[in-house]
């Protein structure tokens, strides 16, 4: 009997033993904060960890916010290079960027501000945000520098968006007088969030410059037929007019007009450009239009660039 006790007691212990080994650790949840596909607006994706060792805890969200792709959100940060590093310094989370964040048009940079702030503000420990370049305070356009924020400096970005009509910045890419190099031109926009960013630069290109300096690179009467974005890829739907009225320009001009400047967007990888639906086009017999295309940086000239 006793040694039956005995054997009883230890089929309890690793019982409970084993329990305690097997038992899930808690997960904690936290939402990353991303760029809603096509808008001008935030949207937060749940992301679950068991991490629990705080500095650990901030690479880990650094690593989801730079690579989020996920449910129609893309990251707010469409180029993670120019990350740094982040410091944590009475209870400030400083997140330091290079030289080039200072260059985002300036409807990105609010909404990449607002979503890095709002990720991280749900870390333990973690009072408010900065957002620094080189070590050295943002600069906004009226020259001042922003200061820490938390998340009540962004409560409309988290409801509405930027809906309201806004002026923004936005990269294009026009034509110079030769007709033989692109021109990077930013250009000032009255936007309204509830419109496609990339229907905007299209229409901009359609619109022509305003700079003298610069040509139009498309006809002023082709039709935008539609704009989409799909895993990196925008589709770009113009009508036949692309096709049959022709600028004084060499065929890249056009093509990587519209290809270069929706690279400038976040989630925009490739640019696949139809014409009337279809795809199965040689432009000018020079430049198939069949797949995706990417940036071409080699067609960028001027002083200005």
């Amino acid at each position: 009997m006793k040694r039956w006790g005995i054997a009883f007691i230890l089929l309890i212990c690793c019982l409970f033993s084993g329990c305690s080994k097997n038992e899930t650790k808690k997960q904690q949840e936290y939402l990353i904060y991303g760029l809603e596909n096509g808008k001008a607006k935030l949207k937060a994706i749940p992301y679950r960890t068991e991490t629990t060792d705080r500095d650990q805890l901030i690479e880990e969200l650094v690593d989801q916010f730079m690579n989020l792709k996920e449910n129609g959100a893309v990251s707010a940060l469409t180029n993670k290079s120019l990350f740094r590093d982040y410091k944590l310094e009475n209870k400030i989370l400083y997140l330091d960027f290079q030289q080039g964040y200072q260059s985002i048009a300036a409807i990105q940079e609010v909404l990449c501000r607002g979503a890095l702030v709002l990720t991280f503000m749900q870390v333990d420990g973690i009072d408010s945000v900065s957002v620094t370049v080189n070590h050295q305070p943002l600069i906004d356009k009226s020259g001042n520098p922003i200061q820490t924020q938390k998340e009540s400096d962004f409560v409309d970005v988290i409801q509405n968006g930027l809906n309201e009509a806004t002026k923004m910045n936005m990269i294009l890419y026009f034509s110079d007088e030769e007709g033989s190099s692109l021109l990077k031109r930013e250009v000032e926009v009255l936007y309204n969030g509830s419109y496609q960013l990339e229907s905007a630069v299209v229409n901009c290109l359609i619109e022509g410059p305003k700079d003298d300096s610069c040509k139009a690179t498309l006809p002023p009467n082709v039709k935008l037929l539609g704009v989409s974005v799909k895993d990196g890829i925008c589709y770009v739907n113009l009508d036949q007019t692309f096709l049959d009225e022709r600028l004084n320009t060499e065929a890249y001009i056009p093509i990587y007009s519209i290809v270069n400047s929706l690279a400038e967007l976040p989630g925009v990888q490739k640019v696949q450009i139809l014409v009337d639906g279809k795809s199965d086009i040689i432009y000018r017999d020079v430049i198939s239009l069949k797949d995706p295309l990417e940036r071409k940086l080699e067609y960028i000239g001027g002083k200005n660039n």
